[in-house]
């Protein structure tokens, strides 16, 4: 290895691990977006249908978005009880106990190396969703989740097969007793993180990105320190190449070992009819340092095998929000993935600095830098950097 990649490499490592050491020690109003630990939040069921976390709000997630984590610019004088009346779909209009409707929108524009003569700005309709939550009973004991997407196509010039409808969420919750809960239909696979973004390295490789949901059962235990949740798929039944569908078993677990720290291990093991097998191992931490002060952290295993050839990679990834007032944060993360662990297969680095705003309840922008670099002992890229603006509408 040359002077010139091993002064690159090392440069790397020391900016990296500074930009660690300042986001741990220096940052005291960070916390985590979407699990808001920081906060008291320890389980996504206090926000969520989905008890694992993601998909629509509830009543109460609603209200804690209004009156704990909006700017409210129209609103500043507003008491905290009254923003989370008016939080509805309807605002203020109370609807019947039975339905809770939802729609929700995210767009982006993506610049790639901002400066060359070649960026060229585009802009992509990532999400486009709606549906309802329906109560079979008035204390949603049983609970039927009915939530749609359109997929476009990735390129907004192309019209192709790409364009479609989706179930997305189509499941039956039923809450056994007082710690279990039950889920029945295709929701996404119990593993690990669900961090907002779909392209982080701790969703991608793992094939958990946005419309990866599959048919399946879990089962949730949920107690006052701790839950677990055992998920068996058989993969997505509205695929077109079934065969291609992994089907196996997953497991997840979420443990408080400190005040606001959890820690948790999730595996999942799946193989779909082609022969293509992957099994996943990893482990996360989840730590509230004040109010509104957090950090996630995740790494894990990948293996995945053909009928050709096997590889073993592994992953990091590490994402904080700087509160620097109410509604607007500051946001980071750094992630690492190999393909597969050997000397010369690179790291692939990505580091992202950028801004989080919530100006009042249904409505959020996002304004993201991101760069990245693949590492190995015999060669580095040259840097690839992407300016990224988005906007999340949820009715």
């Amino acid at each position: 290895m040359n002077k010139k990649i091993c002064y690159k490499i090392c440069q790397d490592k020391l900016r990296l691990f500074f930009l660690l050491v300042t986001q741990l020690l220096l940052s005291p109003l960070l916390q985590a977006y979407p699990e808001f630990i920081g906060y008291g939040y320890g389980s996504c069921i206090t926000c969520h249908y989905n008890g694992l976390g993601n998909g629509a709000l509830n009543d109460y997630g609603r209200g804690v978005w209004a009156s704990e984590i909006a700017a409210n610019i129209f609103s500043k004088s507003a008491k905290l009880e009254d923003l989370s009346a008016r939080s509805g779909f309807l605002g203020s209009k109370e609807l019947p106990y039975w339905i809770r409707p939802h729609i929700k929108y995210r767009g982006i524009n993506v610049q790639p190396n901002p400066g060359s003569a070649a960026s060229k700005a585009k802009y992509f309709h990532m999400q486009i969703d709606a549906g309802a939550a329906i109560a079979i009973d008035q204390d949603q004991k049983y609970l039927l989740m009915l939530n749609y997407g359109y997929v476009p196509s990735p390129d907004p010039n192309m019209k192709n097969n790409l364009n479609r409808f989706l179930g997305r969420d189509l499941y039956l919750r039923v809450q056994a007793t007082e710690t279990i809960w039950l889920y029945l239909g295709k929701l996404e696979k119990a593993y690990g993180l669900r961090n907002v973004d779909h392209t982080s390295y701790n969703r991608v490789p793992q094939e958990l990105f946005q419309n990866t949901q599959s048919h399946g059962a879990i089962v949730h235990y949920l107690g006052e320190t701790s839950e677990f949740a055992i998920n068996q798929f058989v993969g997505n039944m509205d695929s077109v190449n079934k065969t291609s569908e992994q089907k196996g078993t997953s497991f997840t677990s979420d443990i408080e070992v400190v005040e606001k720290g959890r820690i948790g291990l999730s595996a999942l093991k799946s193989e779909s009819e082609l022969k293509n097998a992957v099994t996943l191992v990893g482990a996360h931490w989840k730590q509230g340092l004040s109010t509104g002060t957090a950090l996630l952290f995740e790494y894990g295993i990948i293996q995945k095998k053909d009928s050709t050839s096997a590889t073993n990679g592994s992953y990091s990834y590490l994402q904080s929000m700087i509160r620097l007032a109410k509604g607007n944060h500051f946001i980071t993360n750094i992630e690492r993935y190999n393909r597969d662990i050997s000397a010369t297969t690179p790291d692939r680095w990505k580091v992202g600095l950028g801004f989080l705003y919530f100006p009042f309840q249904r409505l959020e922008f996002r304004f993201h830098a991101t760069h990245q670099r693949d590492v190995s002992s015999e060669s580095v890229t040259d840097d690839a950097w992407a300016l990224q603006g988005q906007v999340h509408l949820a009715l």
